[in-house]
């Protein structure tokens, strides 16, 4: 994939809840230099991926 390309994805619940429990582990259980090396992000927009999905999840959660 192409860097700032873009596609959707959808997940059902518990897939959801796993994405975010292993973004939340990158982002904020491990260091930085291992969350590099196991996603080739840095730490700084690991975390902001877990925030982003984080709150699509809730907003899509209240509307059920």
């Amino acid at each position: 994939m192409r860097e700032n390309e873009r596609f959707s994805l959808s997940l059902d619940h518990d897939e959801a809840v796993g994405v975010l429990n292993a973004l939340n582990y990158f982002g904020f259980g491990i260091d930085a230099d291992t969350c590099h090396t196991l996603t080739g992000l840095d730490q700084a927009r690991v975390q902001a991926l877990h925030a982003r999905l984080h709150l699509a999840h809730r907003a899509d959660s209240s509307r059920r």
